[in-house]
């Protein structure tokens, strides 16, 4: 089974962000299968 899970947060006319992730369950247990790197970057 495989989940997809969309979250965003907007700010109409103002800004918006989203981050999605999608994961496999099987039998043994759970896996990401999002390639993307988490490292939090901060904009200033």
């Amino acid at each position: 089974m495989v989940f997809h899970t969309p979250l965003a947060f907007r700010l109409p006319g103002k800004f918006g962000v989203g981050i999605s992730e999608t994961i496999r369950i099987t039998d043994s247990g759970c896996e990401s299968l999002t390639t993307m790197p988490r490292d939090l970057h901060v904009a200033r």
